[in-house]
C-alpha cells in the first residue's frame, strides 16, 4: 500500500517537477529551490567548488606556485575544498543542539568571510 501511494506521490508531482526543471535551465533556479534557498545556495556552492579544485585548469595569480610543477595551483585547490566543506554540512542542515549549532555558525561565518575575500578567484 505504501509504494502505491509513492507512486501516485510521484505522478501529482511530475508536472511541477517538469516546471521546475525548465525554470532552472531557463533562470539557474526554480520556484523550488526557493522555499529552502540558504540549502539550496549552499548544496550549489559546495559542489560547484568542489567540481572546479578538482577539475581546474588554472588559478590567480596569488594562489600559483611555480616550485610545485604540475600543481601549481595547489594552494586554490586546498582553499576552494576548505570553503567548499563547511557549506556541504550547511546543505545538509545536521541536526544539532542550539550550542553546537551557534559554533557550527560561527565557524561558518569565519568560512563565509574567506568566501567573500577570495570570490574573484573562482573560475577556470
Amino acid at each position: 500500500m505504501e509504494s502505491i501511494r509513492y507512486y501516485l506521490q510521484q505522478i501529482k508531482y511530475f508536472p511541477k517537477d517538469i516546471k521546475w526543471f525548465l525554470q532552472r535551465g531557463k533562470r539557474g533556479w526554480s520556484n523550488y529551490d526557493t522555499w529552502s534557498f540558504d540549502c539550496y545556495l549552499a548544496k550549489v556552492i559546495a559542489e560547484g567548488l568542489t567540481h572546479l579544485a578538482n577539475n581546474q585548469m588554472g588559478c590567480a595569480e596569488k594562489f600559483y606556485d611555480a616550485s610545485k610543477e604540475n600543481d601549481e595551483c595547489w594552494k586554490s585547490r586546498k582553499l576552494m575544498l576548505e570553503i567548499a566543506e563547511p557549506f556541504k554540512k550547511y546543505s545538509e542542515l545536521p541536526d544539532m543542539k542550539p550550542k553546537e549549532w551557534d559554533k557550527f555558525m560561527k565557524e561558518f561565518k569565519k568560512n563565509g568571510k574567506k568566501f567573500i575575500d577570495n570570490f574573484d578567484t573562482f573560475w577556470d
